[in-house]
């Protein structure tokens, strides 16, 4: 499947290292976030939402939102 084709569809991509960065990483790293420890919440133990990302960052768009959501789904498998 063609990337471009596959960041169109609505499910989820399999939740594998290789899909990390296509659809999580490059998105937030595009906002400028550099590290996990920029979504986090000041004390270090939990993500943010997607609410306090859009305080910290103005240009936050649909794809990184859906990033964003992406990267706690991931950080919250068992």
């Amino acid at each position: 499947m063609i990337i471009s084709e596959d960041l169109s569809l609505r499910k989820s991509p399999p939740q594998t290292l290789s899909t990390l960065t296509t659809y999580i990483t490059q998105p937030l790293m595009s906002l400028g976030l550099n590290g996990l420890h920029d979504p986090t919440s000041p004390n270090r133990t939990h993500i943010i939402t997607v609410a306090q990302l859009k305080e910290k960052i103005s240009k936050v768009t649909a794809k990184s939102k859906t990033a964003f959501n992406r990267l706690a789904a991931f950080v919250n498998l068992p």
